[in-house]
């Protein structure tokens, strides 16, 4: 499946072949995560990691937890002043 160690025309073609699937792993595995309310900040190919076995998995979302204070300090509010 892994186009290493070929002269740059076979490598082309080997890519050709394989990046649709590729792309189409790192399109689900975003979609999965919009599904699950989260956002990856900073997509790029740095970003993306394709494993041996040829899976893709996505580094460094960015997340930087204001999301979740803000939600703790709603929790907070509520467990204090007795709201809902």
């Amino acid at each position: 499946m892994w186009c290493v160690a070929l002269e740059k025309a076979a490598w082309v073609r080997c890519m050709k072949r394989i990046a649709p699937t590729l792309f189409r792993q790192v399109c689900g595995a975003v979609s999965h995560a919009h599904r699950n309310l989260i956002v990856h900040r900073d997509l790029k190919p740095s970003n993306v990691f394709v494993s041996a076995e040829g899976g893709v998995k996505l580094l460094d979302f960015g997340v930087d937890g204001s999301y979740l204070h803000g939600r703790r300090a709603q929790q907070r509010r509520r467990r204090d002043f007795g709201g809902t």
